[in-house]
């Protein structure tokens, strides 16, 4: 949206050697993004004429700087549940153009990828979502809490279920396949393509088969958040896909 030039270079980790590579590049700003809060020495010594910009949710090291240094726990928040770095970038994109506020869904997907999510989110990541409801970007549904539900045939989506764990169905095919075929459901389909009745005998179903295994039903049932502008067929419809 500001029409800059930009150069963008994707890295497990900073490591002197990648260190030593930046240096050799000819550019005034340099923006880490999800990373650099524990490099902050190497980084230092290896560009100290540029101008560094850390964005970062992990544990910073205590060293001086003359960073921009944007950080939740040099804040008091928790980097570790209550923002992603995701969302550290979402929040300095959206005070410099308040027109990005659209882009808050990407933070959301970002929170999520992290494991911030725990039946629902804390801190900053809230107030990220409530901006991603306000852009209509997404929508909060109940329902089954699986990895897989607009991607996965429902045999595969529950027998490779470990969130929440199917006692005598997750990892065992043969035992989902006589599970789906005693309940009369087309074990092709999508967990989104069943109708009410389907849905609920499925959960029903799920919850009986964890019974003793110091479960409760809202380890199965939980928010899912749905990308609005996705159609509902689409393979990126549910976030945590």
């Amino acid at each position: 949206r500001l029409d800059k030039n930009f150069s963008l270079s994707f890295v497990k980790q900073l490591s002197t050697k990648i260190l030593s590579q930046l240096k050799q590049e000819n550019y005034p700003n340099y923006i880490f993004l999800d990373l650099g809060s524990a490099n902050i020495q190497e980084i230092k010594d290896a560009l100290k004429e540029k101008q560094i910009f850390i964005l970062d949710h992990h544990l910073p090291q205590n060293i001086e700087n003359d960073f921009i240094h944007i950080n939740p726990h040099l804040f008091g928040n928790n980097g570790d549940l209550e923002i992603s770095g995701s969302g550290i970038v979402y929040f300095l994109s959206k005070t410099i153009n308040f027109e990005n506020k659209n882009l808050s869904c990407l933070a959301i997907i970002g929170a999520i990828g992290d494991m911030q999510e725990k039946k629902g989110f804390t801190g900053l990541n809230n107030e990220i979502l409530q901006d991603s409801i306000d852009s209509n970007k997404i929508e909060i549904h109940t329902g089954l809490r699986m990895f897989g539900s607009y991607t996965r045939p429902l045999y595969k989506l529950l027998q490779y279920s470990t969130d929440p764990y199917i006692p005598g169905i997750t990892g065992n095919e043969e035992s989902t396949l006589k599970f789906l075929e005693n309940l009369k459901i087309d074990k092709e389909k999508k967990l989104f393509e069943l109708n009410e009745e389907e849905t609920k005998s499925l959960v029903t179903a799920i919850i009986l088969q964890r019974l003793g295994s110091e479960s409760s039903p809202e380890d199965v049932l939980g928010k899912i958040y749905l990308l609005k502008d996705e159609p509902e067929d689409s393979i990126i419809k549910d976030c945590r896909e």
